[in-house]
């Protein structure tokens, strides 16, 4: 859990998706030590801030990466150049479950998308789902530091959108999907979420997570590692992914 924000892991509340880091070493400088920053990082900054911080060139010039090199906003307090960032677009096949996978909707019919376009976050679809949980309590709540209580939301678990100004309220109290102001705001938020979830943002199914032959360790000096597959070479269920989804709100 990760109180006092909302929800915990597999969710994509606060308390699922933000997390703290830390940053130490002789290259701190030292009017850094100690200070807070509160900018919208993410684990894809990781390998861009160390690659410009060591002088590494990634990739080539003119080709995009979704990380930012974030060492200025860590090392002196700039601003980042970030307001958006998508936590999730999860538009079925879900997480790369193979499609032999019980009571899971395919087609795009069930979504576990959100995304911060600061300081607001939108929720398309479920806020977590529902697969092999051993605990009957919903995962949407918040957990007190001292005793370890349970706190249920009052709000029903399935509703279509969800919206929070994060900023104000960063415990997610307050939806404010359904106030007359903030509906021009709520269908430009969907529409990013929809794009990221098109081909035209270069978005593609997930792969399925389930055990290949190929992957056996015993073929790769008994260690787990990636595999390579030639074109003559089939991957299971790689043909029944839904190639063209439709986001439906």
């Amino acid at each position: 859990r990760n109180s006092p924000l909302r929800g915990g892991k597999t969710t994509l509340f606060e308390g699922g998706v933000r997390a703290v880091s830390f940053v130490n070493g002789g290259a701190l400088p030292s009017a850094a030590r100690g200070k807070r920053r509160m900018h919208i990082l993410h684990a894809v900054d990781v390998l861009p801030t160390l690659a410009g911080f060591a002088g590494v060139p990634l990739l080539g010039e003119g080709v995009l990466m979704d990380g930012l090199d974030a060492w200025a906003a860590i090392a002196e307090g700039a601003p980042i150049n970030r307001t958006e960032l998508p936590l999730n677009i999860g538009v079925n096949p879900l997480g790369g479950l193979s499609r032999l996978a019980p009571n899971i909707v395919r087609g795009g019919g069930l979504n576990y998308s959100a995304l911060i376009s600061w300081p607001w976050k939108v929720f398309v679809g479920q806020p977590y789902i529902e697969f092999g949980a051993i605990d009957d309590r919903r995962r949407d709540g918040w957990w007190t530091v001292q005793g370890y209580e349970y706190i249920p939301p009052a709000e029903e678990k399935d509703l279509p959108l969800r919206l929070y100004n994060v900023e104000q309220d960063e415990t997610e109290q307050f939806n404010l999907a359904n106030q007359p102001e903030h509906q021009s705001l709520i269908e430009s938020l969907v529409a990013r979420v929809k794009f990221y979830a098109s081909k035209e943002s270069g978005w593609v199914p997930p792969q399925p997570n389930m055990p290949h032959l190929l992957g056996n360790p015993r073929l790769h000096n008994w260690t787990w590692a990636p595999f390579v597959h030639g074109e003559s070479e089939a991957v299971e269920d790689e043909g029944d992914q839904d190639e063209d989804v439709e986001l439906m709100v």
